[in-house]
């Protein structure tokens, strides 16, 4: 990290408040509305692990092959 803000002259602080205020930004578009509902929740709506993140993602290709 002390070699990146010595290069680039930005502290970690500073990019994560960059990179924070883009996604803030983004959502007040209106064109990201799941951003958005993400970045307002007071916490995520469930906590998933690995197993239920890589079931779903089967399930999803499986349904998208057969369905198409």
């Amino acid at each position: 990290m002390k070699a990146t803000q010595a290069s680039t002259g930005v502290s970690p602080d500073e990019h994560l408040a960059t990179q924070i205020a883009s996604m803030v930004s983004a959502a007040a578009t209106g064109r990201y509305p799941n951003l958005a509902a993400a970045l307002t929740a007071a916490e995520p709506s469930r906590i998933r692990d690995a197993d239920e993140v890589f079931d779903s993602c089967v399930y999803h290709l499986i349904d998208g092959a057969l369905s198409g």
